[in-house]
């Protein structure tokens, strides 16, 4: 089923909006508008600006192609998620997921190597 551009833009929202879990309000906080602005969005046929739309496709987390190509409805992978996710974070945050990442890499090496010794 194609859809029609701006027509459909508010219940495509709502659909991918359902689709990551999050509340009305939770999706307005992260993209910086308030909850009722986006409920005429979604409910209203409200036609946000460009930079709004900027703004929900990056507290979404989402390719803009999904408000363009929504039923391609292809499934994000975590890796993509977190790529989107440490897009949207500040480079003190960007750090800490860089050394909880290590750490993890670190631990796994760790038990491969701690697990061969004991095989030996």
């Amino acid at each position: 089923m194609v859809h029609n551009g701006l027509d459909n833009l508010g219940q495509i929202i709502k659909q991918i909006r359902n689709r990551k879990n999050l509340k009305r309000e939770e999706l307005a906080e992260l993209a910086g508008i308030s909850p009722r602005y986006l409920a005429r969005i979604e409910n209203e046929g409200q036609r946000p600006s460009y930079r709004v739309i900027y703004k929900i496709t990056r507290a979404l987390g989402i390719s803009a192609d999904e408000f363009v190509y929504p039923e391609r409805n292809t499934p994000t992978t975590a890796k993509q998620e977190l790529m989107n996710l440490l897009h949207q974070c500040d480079e003190a945050d960007v750090l800490v997921a860089l050394a909880t990442v290590r750490a993890l890499r670190y631990r796994e090496t760790y038990l491969a190597n701690s697990t061969k010794a004991t095989d030996e």
